[in-house]
């Protein structure tokens, strides 16, 4: 009876950490109970806090730094390496996607007139309005710069509907932007192509971009469609 007496008072505690880590890891607890009474089982506990509350700070890092290298420090937008993550995730969707490459009309002459500051809410405006966009599977992205990506699913949108999104889309971000002594406007040319999941991304994006040097060649602030979405 001693026995079993003495294996209680030793296993209740032990008991009451092994049921509180199980609820950390369920999200349902954030601390140990204190434990008193048994030198080593007190120990016990505030070493397994002190490692749980570590492992807890450093995921947290962990979440906070690869959140920052996957967005536009700017404008919040994904970035360049977000859109590879996406894109190798899309790939075993088998869907079709629209990829439109954006360009900027005009912002260097706000830069210049208004200064690189005026030139940062210019962006950030214009990276509030490609969040809004509400078009399935809507994914924007700041490339660089002045230059954006859209990534949307095609969902079967003919070659006229697709040039509309497009049109559609310059207006918006031809819209004026607010700025501290007033008003100021960019316009915006698109350049598209179609990409099949099961091929490779870059293609795409290289054909959008070929198709947006000609949006820009036969004048700006226009969409141009490469050949893989005109039937």
């Amino acid at each position: 009876m001693l026995g079993w007496f003495l294996a209680s008072i030793v296993t209740r505690p032990l008991q009451r950490i092994t049921e509180t880590a199980t609820l950390m890891k369920q999200g349902k607890a954030k601390t140990f109970p204190h434990q008193s009474g048994i030198h080593e089982i007190e120990s016990l506990a505030f070493a397994l806090e002190s490692l749980v509350t570590s492992l807890t700070e450093s995921e947290t890092e962990r979440v906070h730094y690869e959140s920052l290298a996957n967005r536009d420090v700017l404008t919040g937008l994904a970035n360049r390496t977000a859109l590879r993550h996406y894109l190798n995730e899309a790939q075993v969707t088998k869907n079709e996607y629209v990829c439109f490459y954006i360009d900027l009309d005009g912002f260097k002459a706000v830069n210049d007139t208004y200064g690189h500051a005026t030139g940062d809410v210019v962006l950030i405006e214009i990276a509030e309005r490609l969040k809004r966009v509400t078009l399935d599977g809507a994914y924007p992205v700041r490339l660089s710069g002045d230059e954006f990506f859209l990534l949307f699913e095609r969902n079967g949108q003919s070659e006229q509907s697709i040039t509309q999104i497009g049109q559609d889309l310059i207006a918006s971000l031809s819209e004026p932007i607010v700025i501290e002594d007033g008003s100021t406007s960019v316009g915006a040319s698109i350049g598209a192509s179609l990409w099949h999941t099961e091929t490779v991304p870059h293609a795409a994006i290289e054909r959008a971009d070929q198709a947006l040097y000609r949006s820009k060649a036969n004048g700006k602030h226009q969409i141009t469609l490469d050949e893989t979405l005109i039937t």
